[in-house]
């Protein structure tokens, strides 16, 4: 990294210039070949985790089937409905051996293209800085698992009980659910998907825009995946950030999805949420690819498919640095129903919008200062506006309240150095 701040006469300590350097500004041709495969793997990581996450979606409609939530239930799954139907089974690596291609294939596009797409190579500074973020998310979530670890070790139960906590919580509130919430209306298997995730839907519509409403949710949760200028799919970091919050937050979620999907379905559904998300994840990636926005505006099938699944072309608007895009087409539900209920849909701009943080400030181009900035600004704040009053306005204040005492680190001019 090279440092962001005048470098003094005294030598600056390792935590100093891990906060305040930053990465150079790379040229593109020098760094071609890195660069590409760099690209490759991430179109490759993305697809294989957009295919394991229906495997996480299952703590919101239910394990199911009386398989358990855990690495093996995939496979076990396909087992199960392969023993049903063999063509199920068939039809089902199909389905997400095409989805994994074009995962793969648009998001290289979206890298690829970029230049032929916007006159100039995609800048290398954010095809690392972004993609380092997401990793740092996966480290924070690892060490948060370990740490409910020991957290039970320490309370006397086993250290697996407490790394399987978050998980083991979510399996018992379905086990509750199925219990106590009683089936209203029995539907047809696929009505009952699409009318129990439609009104799931609404929940993650107001999960989404309570993220850009709340400070504590915006700060440490969701203002990561909005800092990109530029964007292709595979690069954009994660949509929620997972510092311990997560745990606090998924069983109410998955309390939500649970129970309505109960109310209208006394089986699991997990079936018809694997194709569901595996037609779903093909095309979001113009959600967020900034060298496909164009071929996405045009194309009638991107523009339709993306507006009945809350997703695609509509929702790249909502990256937009424009002031008040942030609050357009937060999706949810189908058709953006939400958004139309609550008048936050908006159309497909007629041309490619500006996009990043609201207005785009300067950045730290420092992946470890921009993952933990929120975090550090809610400490600062703390420290320094004394008072309950205060520190309730900064922890569940809104997004708009700014104490006497803040520092932004993630925009230069605002967090001065350590």
């Amino acid at each position: 990294m090279i440092p962001s701040e005048p470098v003094s006469s005294t030598r600056p300590s390792l935590l100093s210039r891990l906060w305040n350097g930053e990465l150079p500004v790379f040229s593109p041709g020098a760094y071609r070949v890195p660069a590409a495969c760099l690209t490759l793997f991430l179109g490759s990581s993305l697809a294989i985790a957009l295919l394991l996450a229906p495997h996480n979606d299952s703590l919101f409609l239910g394990p199911g089937l009386g398989l358990e939530s855990d690495p093996e239930m995939l496979p076990r799954f396909y087992a199960y409905i392969s023993a049903q139907h063999a063509w199920l089974g068939y039809g089902l690596i199909a389905l997400a051996l095409v989805s994994a291609s074009c995962i793969v294939g648009l998001s290289a596009a979206g890298y690829f293209g970029h230049k032929n797409a916007l006159g100039e190579h995609y800048p290398l500074r954010e095809h690392l800085t972004f993609p380092a973020i997401a990793l740092m998310e996966r480290v924070l979530f690892a060490a948060a698992v370990v740490g409910l670890g020991v957290v039970g070790w320490a309370l006397g139960w086993d250290f697996g009980v407490g790394i399987r906590l978050v998980n083991e919580c979510a399996v018992q509130t379905d086990r509750w659910v199925n219990a106590t919430v009683p089936t209203l209306i029995e539907l047809p298997y696929a009505l009952a998907f699409f009318v129990s995730y439609g009104l799931a839907g609404f929940v993650h519509y107001g999960l989404h825009r309570a993220s850009h409403e709340s400070r504590l949710l915006w700060l440490m949760f969701h203002r990561f995946h909005h800092m990109p200028t530029v964007m292709f799919s595979a690069s954009v970091p994660p949509v929620f950030f997972s510092v311990p919050l997560f745990a606090v937050l998924i069983i109410p979620y998955h309390l939500a999805f649970a129970m309505l999907t109960k109310l209208v379905c006394d089986q699991p559904l997990y079936f018809a949420l694997i194709v569901y998300k595996l037609v779903y994840y093909v095309p979001d990636i113009w959600a967020h690819s900034t060298a496909l926005f164009e071929s996405g505006r045009k194309s009638r099938w991107v523009r339709w498919s993306g507006f009945f699944l809350s997703n695609g072309i509509y929702h790249y608007r909502h990256h937009s640095s424009i002031e008040g895009d942030e609050m357009a087409n937060l999706g949810g539900s189908f058709c953006y129903l939400p958004d139309l209920l609550f008048g936050t849909f908006r159309p497909v701009p007629d041309k490619l919008p500006p996009i990043g943080l609201t207005n785009q400030p300067e950045l730290y181009y420092n992946p470890i200062r921009l993952a933990l900035s929120g975090m550090a600004q809610i400490v600062y704040e703390l420290r320094h506006n004394p008072g309950i009053a205060s520190w309730l306005r900064i922890v569940f204040g809104s997004v708009y309240y700014v104490p006497p005492n803040s520092r932004n680190y993630a925009i230069k001019g605002y967090g001065p150095a350590l």
